[in-house]
């Protein structure tokens, strides 16, 4: 009895010793995506959805409201509320019971406020051949469920095919950088690529397909930290291939 309880000690003590989350690489994962676009005047409004699965057993999903207005040209301004689930951050990575062991947290019903504000300069790039235009979005975003800061930076090209009665399909090269304000101990805490094409069936209804590389990093906190005395950084780099639906109601 005596060494069944010691081979069940040593076992747990190993499970426990385990904290370092392991780098992630899921592959590629489905995602999609629904816009929905109502435009009056220099005015936008939208809701977008968005669903994918970034790594097994944990979902991302996102409902967002928001409304963009075009000062000038080339200049457009936005406000957003969104709503996320199976959202993942530092303090997600924690000491399960039985057997105690660091796991991170199921969070797929956790649903999570983010309000954000971005400004979208665009243009014409009139030296490359055919219809070309370079934008550079930046957004400032909080999370209030845990007061997080980020900005992201999305600098994008889109070509124009023009076709006898007007646009007929997009292509488009987007990258985008997270930058946390004050959380996690990485100057970058994401990184995206985005390659894609959008199709103009008509006025209205705009389908779409694209392609994503990302890479996330993780950090360990300052309670994580107290607890086993050393940092970690964790990594997640995948790949998404996904449609998109864009409907805009007149």
């Amino acid at each position: 009895m005596i060494k069944i309880l010691l081979c069940y000690l040593l076992i747990t003590s190993a499970f426990a010793d385990h904290h370092i989350p392991d780098d992630e690489s899921p592959g590629t994962t489905p995602a999609a995506v629904l816009r929905v676009h109502h435009k009056r005047g220099n005015t936008l409004y939208r809701f977008d959805y968005e669903h994918n699965t970034e790594v097994v057993n944990r979902t991302d999903k996102r409902y967002t409201l928001g409304v963009r207005y075009r000062f000038f040209e080339h200049l457009k301004a936005g406000i957003y509320y969104s709503k996320r689930y199976g959202q993942r951050h530092d303090e997600d990575w924690i000491l399960g019971p039985n057997p105690p062991k660091w796991i991170w947290i199921d969070t797929d019903s956790r649903g999570e406020n983010f309000v954000g504000i971005e400004l979208i300069p665009r243009m014409l790039v009139e030296f490359l051949p055919g219809t070309w235009i370079a934008e550079f979005r930046t957004l400032i975003e909080r999370n209030f469920f845990n007061d997080n800061n980020t900005i992201k930076l999305r600098p994008g090209l889109t070509h124009i095919y023009m076709g006898k009665s007007g646009p007929l399909f997009n292509l488009f090269f987007q990258y985008e950088a997270y930058i946390p304000l004050n959380y996690g101990r990485e100057t970058l805490y994401e990184q995206w690529l985005y390659l894609g094409a959008l199709y103009h069936w008509s006025k209205i209804f705009k389908p779409g397909v694209f392609f994503t590389m990302y890479e996330k990093k993780w950090s360990s906190t300052d309670a994580f930290f107290m607890k086993k005395g050393e940092h970690f950084t964790n990594t997640e780099k995948g790949n998404m291939i996904g449609v998109s639906l864009n409907f805009t109601i007149p």
